[in-house]
């Protein structure tokens, strides 16, 4: 995942690796990775092991140099510029290898990006989590956790993204909207102010909004300025802003300018799932659901095509006979042939859908444990950033998130909160702002909710 940083979805990223860098490479080059805010002027080695062809990398060096992942994610200007270097010996040092192969017009070639500890601790000083602490960074359990807490700053939409929901064709960003206002992820109000605060580009949004909907907000953008505030206004675009990028996701709409961030994301979701297989195979959580004697729950919640794709990965002599207690002889056949049919689906289209499978399972099998857990105590032994929360909004919406932590211990809540959904929370339980439908009454749902996203969350090491 780390390799994102640097290179683009053109290329095919390996498993990273932690060395001492003895490699004998064709040829040597050096990233300067240059950001005058956090006073870091550093130098990563990119090395090519082998090729074939008539080799020019010229493309690869301008891909490197045009890569603002770390300006999008971090909000400042970093520059990369790239060089050859006539020399790439490290004096054996300890390093992390990021391999990578790549495919140009007349020439194949894999190589190497090399971080070695201070690399590692200027790029996330950049991103806002400086490891200046840390006696020795290249662990793997170090490793692991700070690609987590890339995963976590990937997640959120970048400062420009209304710029790249105003890019999108009218069919995509009426999609994106339909599918926000069915959900009731946000009122007309919300919108009315969003749309206020766009100006001239708000007229975009209400030419793509349903005639009723695009009425009643006319006539609420109208007032907007008589209640807008800087500070409501940045809540506002919080919130439409995350379900927008999470609504672009799941329906699959690509939005221009953030390629490298889908990429990245989709990486770590594969990796994610593809550790989630390692630890506990489809088979094994249907027959644990069938010795509860709740395999119908997975039937009747988990979508047919979802299963199928899942079943993919599995060992279906395990399972015939469970499924052949819910299923008619023809039914079963059915279900076989499409799991033949479905291992022919592209690799990573099954990979995604064996992690829908996982999430949806984890939802079944954790909705009666929760019951029994201790909010307070599980909560606050498991999140320790803002940015955790927002993935738990991401899950279950902001509105449930604000309410399921009322009454936690106000000196933890200024530890994991923080900027708009800080602001939302302080606002909503002090009566500055309503949320529709939402009250005390509703506390104990918005936990168990709470709790469940946070748990299945934890699972995929997300959080």
């Amino acid at each position: 995942m780390l390799a994102g940083i640097f290179l683009n979805q053109h290329y095919k990223i390996f498993p990273y690796q932690i060395i001492f860098s003895n490699l004998v490479a064709k040829k040597y080059f050096l990233i300067r990775v240059f950001c005058k805010s956090d006073d870091v002027d550093d130098k990563v080695m990119l090395v090519i092991l082998e090729d074939e062809g008539t080799p020019d990398y010229s493309l690869l060096l301008q891909e490197i140099e045009k890569n603002n992942l770390l300006s999008m994610i971090s909000g400042k200007k970093v520059y990369l510029q790239v060089k050859e270097s006539v020399s790439g010996k490290l004096e054996n040092q300890k390093v992390l290898q990021l391999p990578f192969s790549g495919k140009k017009e007349s020439f194949n070639f894999s190589g190497s990006i090399l971080l070695n500890e201070m690399n590692l601790k200027n790029i996330y000083k950049i991103i806002g989590h400086p490891i200046d602490d840390l006696e020795d960074f290249l662990d793997n359990n170090y490793i692991r956790l700070l690609e987590k807490i890339l995963f976590q700053k990937i997640s959120k939409p970048p400062e420009n993204f209304s710029d790249c929901i105003l890019a999108l064709s009218d069919s995509s960003l009426q999609l994106l909207l339909n599918h926000m206002l069915h959900k009731n992820i946000a009122s007309t109000d919300m919108l009315a102010s969003y749309i206020y605060g766009l100006e001239r580009g708000g007229e975009r949004i209400i030419e793509n909004l349903s005639k009723p909907i695009r009425q009643e907000v006319v006539e609420k953008v109208k007032t907007a300025k008589l209640y807008s505030s800087y500070r409501w206004a940045d809540e506002v675009k919080y919130i439409i802003h995350r379900n927008l990028y999470v609504a672009a996701r799941e329906l699959d709409i690509p939005v221009k300018g953030m390629e490298i961030l889908d990429y990245m994301r989709r990486s770590y979701e594969l990796s994610v799932v593809k550790a989630e297989l390692e630890k506990k195979r489809v088979e094994d959580w249907l027959l644990l659901f069938e010795k509860m004697n709740q395999f119908q729950l997975i039937l009747g919640e988990i979508n047919r095509k979802t299963l199928t794709l899942a079943l993919t990965f599995a060992d279906f002599s395990k399972l015939e006979n469970v499924f052949r207690k819910f299923m008619s002889k023809k039914g079963l056949e059915v279900l076989k042939e499409d799991i033949e049919f479905s291992k022919k689906s592209e690799l990573d289209k099954r990979y995604f859908s064996l992690g829908s499978f996982y999430k949806s399972v984890k939802d079944l099998y954790y909705t009666p444990i929760v019951e029994k857990l201790d909010f307070e105590r599980e909560v606050m032994s498991r999140l320790n950033s803002s940015d955790a929360v927002d993935l738990i909004v991401d899950e279950i919406g902001f509105a449930k998130v604000v309410y399921a932590l009322k009454n936690m211990p106000g000196e933890w809540i200024q530890t994991v909160l923080s900027g708009s959904i800080k602001n939302i929370y302080e606002d909503a339980h002090s009566g500055k702002i309503k949320i529709k439908n939402y009250g005390d009454y509703r506390i104990e749902e918005c936990r168990k909710a709470f709790l469940k996203a946070l748990l299945i969350l934890s699972d995929e090491e997300k959080i």
